[in-house]
């Protein structure tokens, strides 16, 4: 996973937590066990961050 700016995403995962915006980056992992980079190609913290909020403000909790 690409992150860009790392003050900013330490911010999110003192906010947010780990453990919650985890969920967020399973769709862009490659699947367990599986050999290589663990994340797809081209992901970055700000897509994952950008997921969670889409879900946060769409109304879907």
């Amino acid at each position: 996973m690409i992150v860009a700016d790392e003050p900013a995403a330490e911010a999110w995962l003192r906010h947010v937590s780990y453990y919650r915006l985890s969920a967020y980056w399973l769709y862009f992992e490659h699947p367990k066990g599986q050999a290589g980079p663990r994340f797809l190609p081209g992901t970055t913290f700000e897509r994952v961050t950008a997921l969670y909020d889409f879900d946060r403000y769409s109304g879907a909790s």
